[in-house]
């Protein structure tokens, strides 16, 4: 069975995360429960990190809303697991195939232009090695 977007995006950051810090747990979250909860549960030797994976397949026309793509579920449980300070991003898979990292609660208000997009893009590996500098405190 082929993987969407989404899951082949994050599967590729994951792998290169196991490459390089076999340590750092992983675990995808499936809550049928509870919709608004992360796609991965990340935690290494110093810190845990939740993160919420999106994918655009065309760049705006204008700017980014990542609010146009976070249920109400979502949002909320970013918001408070940042008020709770629980470590929370959401991270973007471009049409490129780099991303972008939104942190914390900011993560659901920001609006972000194609080109700053494009500036502000990071590779996939560069996205697997904040994960792991951010769960190991490894630089």
């Amino acid at each position: 069975m082929t993987q969407g977007p989404e899951a082949s995006f994050k599967t590729s950051i994951n792998q290169i995360i196991r490459s390089h810090a076999p340590n750092v747990h992983i675990e995808g979250m499936a809550n049928p429960y509870n919709n608004g909860t992360p796609d991965v549960y990340y935690e290494g030797e110093k810190k845990i990190l939740w993160v919420e994976y999106k994918v655009i397949k065309h760049w705006p026309r204008n700017e980014l809303n990542i609010q146009k793509y976070l249920s109400a579920l979502q949002q909320a449980w970013i918001i408070r697991a940042n008020f709770n300070n629980v470590d929370v991003c959401v991270i973007v898979g471009l049409p490129d195939k780099t991303g972008i990292i939104y942190k914390g609660s900011s993560a659901v208000h920001i609006r972000l232009t194609k080109e700053k997009l494009i500036t502000q893009s990071l590779s996939r590996k560069e996205i697997a090695l904040y994960v792991i500098r951010h769960t190991t405190g490894r630089h």
